[in-house]
């Protein structure tokens, strides 16, 4: 699944409200964790990932690609 919000719209609690039903939902069906990934080009997106508690396990970085992606896990309450 991919998710994004239009800039014109950021910073107005929209992307905390699709991530919180995201967690929720798979909280619901018994998961225990969500992971995600950003690149290293959207220095924003990593920032709010981040702010909202997603932990950086990992990077990957292939020749063919012009940036790193960044992989995050975040523990959901059980």
């Amino acid at each position: 699944m991919h998710v994004r919000v239009h800039p014109a719209l950021r910073r107005h609690g929209i992307g905390r409200g699709l991530m919180d039903a995201v967690e929720t939902e798979a909280a619901r069906r018994g998961f225990t964790e969500t992971w995600l990934d950003t690149a290293t080009n959207m220095p924003e997106a990593m920032a709010f990932y981040e702010g909202i508690g997603y932990i950086e396990i990992g990077r990957e970085t292939r020749p063919e690609w012009q940036w790193t992606l960044v992989y995050y896990l975040k523990k959901l309450p059980s």
